[in-house]
């Protein structure tokens, strides 16, 4: 049962995401390339932004990245919770499994993609990772009660806080210009992130999707 009800799952993902993953991951790789022909490292690709007022800047590359794997996912989740209707012998939460494990897989191929494109620290890929992750999950479990363009809106707009901030604790460690002094909150912000996001699931009970 769990091996058909993921292979279902993968199948529907697949259809969702064909076109919006090879634009994306097409587009993210490209760059990554012309930019490793130019000689330039995951440091600075990833380097991200350190405001010195009164002088901003908006690192566009950056921004891209942070939000490609997001636009990649897209309404995935919602889609396939929809797809949950006619499966009446699987239980709520192992559907729900297969929905963040297939938008983890997608998380992990792509920055595992990103690395061997453009090689740069380990850890700070590891760390990238980590909480590209946690934050997919999030991601996943606000779709499964807003809309899907609504919350991609609310990470867009929370990338531009993080480039306006250089402060901004958790997602600051996806610049190669602020890790190193977010590593501890990153860990905690990750593992906090992971629980809010599983945790929004119980209210799904109380939904009703009629």
């Amino acid at each position: 049962m769990h091996s058909l009800l993921l292979n279902r799952n993968f199948h529907l993902f697949l259809e969702n995401i064909k076109y919006r993953f090879i634009v994306g991951y097409s587009a993210s790789a490209a760059i990554l390339l012309i930019n490793r022909f130019n000689g330039l490292t995951a440091k600075d690709v990833f380097a991200g932004a350190y405001q010195v007022p009164p002088s901003f800047s908006f690192p566009l590359e950056w921004y891209f990245f942070a939000l490609a794997i997001f636009l990649m996912i897209g309404d995935n989740p919602r889609s396939l919770l929809k797809a949950y209707l006619p499966v009446h012998r699987v239980m709520l939460k192992k559907y729900l499994a297969t929905i963040y494990g297939l938008n983890f897989f997608l998380v992990g191929i792509t920055v595992t993609t990103w690395y061997l494109l453009c090689p740069g620290s380990l850890l700070f890929y590891f760390e990238s990772l980590l909480c590209l992750l946690a934050l997919s999950a999030l991601f996943t479990s606000l779709q499964l009660f807003i809309d899907p363009v609504l919350v991609l809106m609310i990470f867009a707009t929370l990338f531009a806080l993080v480039i306006t901030f250089n402060d901004f604790p958790f997602l600051s460690v996806l610049m190669a210009l602020r890790w190193t002094s977010h590593q501890l909150d990153n860990l905690c912000g990750s593992l906090l992130t992971l629980v809010i996001s599983f945790g929004m699931t119980h209210f799904l009970y109380y939904v009703d999707f009629a």
